[in-house]
């Protein structure tokens, strides 16, 4: 087991569960304090568990992960490059497909690389569930956000600690008093299988790599918050980072035109093929 601190985030373990007895009470929560967990169980390359309070609605919240143009403000998604609605039932619950660039980099070469995703949106629930749409860099690739109120109440439901009467009365007591939370408890739990496995020796780095990449996320989203908090223009590096995107969305548009455009000329290749040799149907 390994473990190390970020001041800005917050602790990252790697190979260690999350221990029910360490989640504090209200009280004890600092505004700072985040878990980042790591393991690696066979057949996966990691497991990531995050759990942290965040200082802003849950709704809110919620809208800033699902937003469009996310990218513009979460450094480790390039672009959205591909998003289209497959389900929508009118009542905050919808199926979206979508598509994300990503940049890699290593020695003097860089470039892309894209995932694309099934996301299903609940928002009376706080739940956003994803999982690949089709393989690509990634041969699994899940994963679940739950956005809660942060209340004893939640801090008691993720220790176990509720039970159907305390539910009940949750439930009640913020109907009566039509309390608004203002902060949320985020937890993400998220299984990463890349389609080509790195060596056992790696395999170490990987997973420190990935809880780093949780970390950014956390930044990001708290960053975005309190520039929201403050009203403050969106940032210069950001107008050019969406520029940026939407060259990288037009670009992969072509691409997809392209393809699109070859699959008719192959068809009619065959079709031809066909003709002139009538008993070779299969191939």
């Amino acid at each position: 087991m390994a473990a190390f601190y970020n001041p800005a985030v917050g602790l990252i373990a790697v190979d260690e569960p999350v221990e029910v007895a360490d989640i504090p009470t209200i009280e004890t929560w600092d505004r700072h304090d985040c878990k980042v967990t790591v393991t690696q169980p066979e057949g996966f390359l990691c497991k990531v568990k995050l759990r942290a309070k965040i200082d802003y609605p849950p709704d809110e919240v919620f809208e800033l992960l699902i937003h469009p143009d996310n990218s513009r403000y979460f450094s480790t998604v390039a672009a959205v490059t591909y998003r289209k609605t497959l389900e929508d039932d009118r009542r905050g619950k919808k199926k979206v497909e979508v598509e994300q660039a990503a940049q890699w980099r290593f020695l003097f070469l860089s470039g892309y690389f894209f995932t694309r995703l099934f996301v299903h949106q609940d928002k009376p629930e706080g739940v956003i569930e994803f999982k690949l749409a089709k393989e690509g860099m990634m041969k699994n690739f899940e994963g679940r956000w739950e956005i809660r109120p942060f209340d004893q109440h939640s801090l008691d439901e993720i220790s176990g600690k509720t039970n159907l009467f305390s539910n009940f009365g949750y439930r009640v007591r913020s109907f009566m008093t039509h309390s608004k939370p203002q902060a949320s408890l985020l937890t993400l739990e998220q299984s990463v299988l890349p389609k080509t496995v790195p060596p056992p020796w790696f395999r170490g780095y990987m997973a420190k790599l990935c809880g780093s990449i949780i970390q950014t996320i956390i930044r990001d989203l708290r960053g975005e918050i309190e520039r929201v908090k403050q009203g403050k223009p969106i940032p210069k590096w950001q107008e050019k980072k969406l520029k940026q995107a939407k060259r990288l969305l037009n670009s992969r548009n072509k691409e997809r035109e392209k393809e699109a455009a070859a699959v008719p000329a192959s068809l009619s290749l065959r079709r031809k093929n066909n003709r002139i040799h009538p008993t070779n149907i299969l191939f």
